[in-house]
């Protein structure tokens, strides 16, 4: 009999522990969850969705637009200036 009362014990410790887990999910948190749970199709459309409706959120997608376009012009430079290696010094 005692042992199951310490498994009721420990099962109920379990319980407290996960609800008090639980409870210390943030609003962002629990979004989160809820987001990466829809399929991939569900979560664009909830992304783009998101987007329209708050102007305060961007994309991304100028940002990595101009980021691929520094990166280009970076190994454009250096390309060039391994064909003419005289060009590194001045």
């Amino acid at each position: 009999m005692l042992a199951l009362d310490n498994l009721y014990c420990i099962a109920m410790l379990r319980q407290e522990l996960r609800l008090k887990l639980s409870q210390k999910l943030s609003p962002q948190q629990i979004q989160l969850m809820k987001l990466i749970q829809l399929p991939t199709l569900a979560f664009e459309q909830r992304v783009q969705q998101e987007l329209e409706e708050n102007p305060l959120l961007e994309s991304g997608k100028e940002k990595a637009e101009k980021w691929n376009e520094l990166r280009k012009d970076v190994r454009d430079t250096n390309r060039a200036g391994r064909r003419n290696p005289q060009n590194r010094n001045r």
